[in-house]
């Protein structure tokens, strides 16, 4: 399945669904780009299109509480939302597809929400179309391309920063482990050996236990000193 935010400009969307071939395509657009649909529809064939359930509309509406205009393609959360929830939705419904996104189209807001819940989801593809450059001169050919985003930095930030210090201060190992096997699988697939090395390879500090001043180690030094989570890293 692959999802699209759509713009003015079809070409990318087209060489995109051209060049990953999907068996489905959702697009995601706004009042005044749904016409572009229609162009990329007559342009190439989607066999397994359905109008009702592949175009997903963002427009102004009122709010019910305070009668104020919300306009979907300027907020962020707005379209954040609308963007994991669709994510979701596809998920159920062709459980065994695997998910691309394309955020090259539409407003920054749209691309922006796109990619901010994809990355969330963590098992979604992220690709970017871009101008192709050719090897040797580097010159620009004017043909563009899907090409995957890498995304294990912010992974690995996350997990490092954010995920595993509240997991290790509940010294909820189990979760910690979890997160630590997902995050790993997923730098694995990109081909990021040095990103993972960064998540499970650090040195303990004071004394080779790892514990800080508040009794808990930074969470790469607490993993390193943790039973459950070296178990799950030497697996």
């Amino acid at each position: 399945i692959l999802v699209l935010t759509v713009g003015m400009s079809t070409a990318p969307l087209i060489n995109c669904i051209r060049s990953r071939r999907p068996e489905r395509v959702v697009f995601l657009c706004s009042e005044g780009t749904r016409s572009k649909v229609d162009e990329v529809l007559d342009a190439v064939p989607i066999p397994r299109f359905d109008e009702m359930r592949d175009v997903v509309v963002l427009s102004q509406r009122q709010s019910r509480k305070d009668q104020a205009v919300i306009n979907e393609l300027d907020r962020l959360d707005c379209m954040y939302t609308i963007a994991w929830d669709l994510l979701q939705r596809l998920r159920r419904e062709e459980q065994d597809m695997r998910i691309s996104v394309d955020y090259t189209g539409g407003s920054k807001t749209m691309a922006a929400g796109l990619a901010m819940a994809a990355v969330d989801d963590g098992r979604v593809q992220v690709l970017l179309t871009t101008t192709e450059q050719r090897p040797t001169s580097g010159e620009v050919s004017g043909a563009t391309v899907p090409t995957p985003t890498p995304i294990a930095a912010i992974q690995r930030t996350r997990l490092l920063e954010l995920e595993l210090v509240s997991l290790l201060k509940r010294f909820d190992y189990g979760a910690a482990a979890a997160q630590v096997h997902r995050v790993r699988t997923q730098l694995t697939g990109g081909g990021d050996d040095a990103q993972l090395e960064v998540v499970h390879r650090r040195r303990p500090v004071h004394g080779g236990h790892g514990i800080c001043h508040d009794g808990f180690g930074s969470p790469a030094d607490t993993i390193e000193n943790a039973p459950h989570l070296r178990h799950q890293r030497t697996r």
